[in-house]
């Protein structure tokens, strides 16, 4: 099983804890420090990403690693005694990062379409988002395309483009890379204060990004759809593009509207369910398309979207009615 790590561009942890020994001249890194006691998840040990969900986990630089000696596992993570880092994935880089943003936008592309048809700056803003850094006007095109994206995020929730910005501008404080909970050991007298990060990365902008919708535009899959979109188009940070594109395109699938009488609220939360999980599954396996070298090859998965109906309504299913069982008598009546 291949594991990951993802560090910032300097080799800390993301969490700003430690500098890793990084991959010079196409050796390994040195070892870390060995850690004493327990291992343990979120408390002792050095924690590497899994490839089912490195979607959580992934940061500006991402290193395959190795490990030895003792290992928890957890949420798509193990904690080990030691570890170290055999190279770097060169395949993640800026111009993957934002091609892999405009990718999830693309994926629910179809649900801003569905409710604002005719309306292309959604589409405009993922085709700027894609054009190569090195063209002429590429800084221009993106920026005209991520505001046009945001303003039809803020047309599509009855919001005015100032309410909207105050709104994006709160969620990305509320997001600080360095957000920290000071806990203290219960029933270990003298251990002192301990540091754990609550949430960073992807879960902790899905989180922001789901709090936002539903306080501006509860059951609005357009509203998130267009704010995937205008994400692509980040100027400033490619990772900080692919971090809030993925994290909006899941908000803009769990926003869809469900039904809510008898049979038909059954199989729709049912086929809600999946689409949550399958949005989920297919970003991990494109982050992990890009992060082992692939190139930007269209997605079938982007032409034709059996998962992401444009509503979440089940008009064509029909309700299971359970055959009522007859006895000899009756049937020889029926006769």
């Amino acid at each position: 099983m291949t594991l990951y790590k993802a560090l910032d561009p300097d080799g800390t942890t993301i969490q700003r804890w430690a500098k890793w020994h990084l991959p010079e001249g196409g050796q390994p890194g040195a070892w870390m420090p060995r850690l004493e006691g327990k291992v343990k998840i979120c408390g002792n040990g050095y924690h590497l990403a899994t490839e089912r969900k490195l979607l959580f986990w992934f940061g500006p630089r991402i290193f395959e690693a190795e490990h030895r000696g003792d290992k928890r596992w957890g949420y798509g993570k193990v904690a080990v005694r030691e570890a170290r880092l055999i190279r770097e994935c060169t395949g993640w880089n800026s111009h993957s990062a934002v091609l892999f943003a405009a990718d999830c936008a693309e994926r629910v592309l179809p649900l801003f379409a569905a409710q604002r048809p005719g309306d292309g700056r959604p589409r405009k803003a993922i085709a700027a988002a894609r054009e190569p850094a090195n063209r002429q006007g590429y800084d221009a095109a993106r920026l005209e395309g991520w505001a046009g994206a945001l303003t039809a995020a803020a047309e599509a929730a009855g919001m005015t483009d100032a309410a909207l910005a105050e709104s994006l501008v709160a969620a990305l404080k509320q997001a600080g890379d360095r957000h920290f909970v000071a806990k203290k050991h219960i029933g270990k007298p003298g251990a002192g204060p301990r540091m754990t990060c609550i949430r960073y990365g992807h879960g902790q902008a899905l989180s922001v990004a789901e709090e936002v919708a539903k306080k501006h535009a509860p059951d609005n899959p357009a509203w998130a759809a267009a704010l995937a979109a205008a994400s692509a188009c980040n100027l400033k940070c490619a990772f900080r593009a692919a971090l809030w594109a993925s994290a909006w395109a899941q908000v803009a699938v769990k926003a869809r509207p469900r039904s809510r009488s008898g049979m038909r609220a059954f199989f729709g939360s049912i086929r809600q369910s999946y689409a949550e999980v399958s949005i989920e599954c297919w970003q991990n396996e494109r982050l992990l398309h890009y992060v082992k070298g692939g190139h930007d090859e269209p997605d079938p998965c982007l032409a034709r979207e059996p998962d992401l109906p444009a509503k979440a309504e089940t008009a064509n299913v029909v309700p299971f009615v359970p055959r009522r069982e007859t006895s000899n008598v009756s049937r020889a009546r029926a006769a």
